[in-house]
């Protein structure tokens, strides 16, 4: 039985892939280098680190990376601050029901710890997530190596086997399975394959969808 639930963040609980695409497109416009959106839909669910050498093997060792991720932050920041964060359908449904019924729950994302923060606190839903929260700067190997929802769970104090991952990316997704974790894909910009589908404990269409999941198995 679930006991708890770990959340992926961008593309699962916000949309910030949508922002995502653009901002590294720009990136790659100062900087001179042609970063097109294929390339992009590839970075999804890898950490800092894989995401640096993602651009050292396409563009080689020139490749300024630290220039590049800060004008990509730098770009989705402003965004947010002046827009707002785009919520996924059914997020703050699934979040309240969990919050009521008592599950332990977190976020898990690739996406660095301080910009988690913001993207909380920009979207009012700070209130529901603690410490336990684990950013991609805090771990070494990103998806879809299963440290970071080791992490979790070890901070979440949950044996890997009673949490449910909620994921939108394929990394994302066997990261959680190598975890031996119920990976549960909401897709967003990237469908599932062939061999995620084996991977998969359920796919939904919308978070909210996953307060059913859990009745089912209480």
């Amino acid at each position: 039985m679930t006991e708890a639930i770990i959340f992926d963040m961008d593309g699962l609980m916000f949309d910030t892939e949508t922002i995502s695409i653009p901002s590294w497109v720009k990136a790659g416009e100062v900087l001179g280098y042609p970063i097109t959106e294929a390339m992009i839909f590839e970075l999804f669910g890898m950490n800092p680190v894989a995401v640096d050498a993602y651009w050292k093997a396409h563009f080689g060792d020139a490749f300024d990376c630290g220039a590049a991720m800060k004008l990509h932050l730098d770009y989705m920041e402003a965004y947010v601050r002046e827009n707002g964060v785009p919520l996924k359908p059914g997020l703050v449904r699934l979040l309240d029901f969990l919050k009521e019924q008592g599950y332990r729950f977190t976020i898990a994302s690739s996406t660095q710890r301080p910009m988690i923060q913001m993207y909380l606190e920009r979207a009012g839903l700070e209130r529901y997530f603690d410490d336990s929260i684990v950013g991609g700067d805090e771990i070494v190997n990103g998806k879809p190596a299963p440290d970071i929802y080791f992490k979790a769970a070890q901070k979440l104090e949950t044996a890997p086997e009673r949490c449910m991952v909620f994921e939108d990316s394929l990394a994302g997704i066997e990261a959680a399975w190598r975890a031996g974790m119920k990976p549960v894909m909401v897709p967003d910009k990237v469908p599932a394959d062939s061999v995620t589908e084996e991977r998969l404990y359920a796919k939904l269409k919308t978070l909210d969808e996953g307060i059913g999941l859990l009745k089912k198995e209480s």
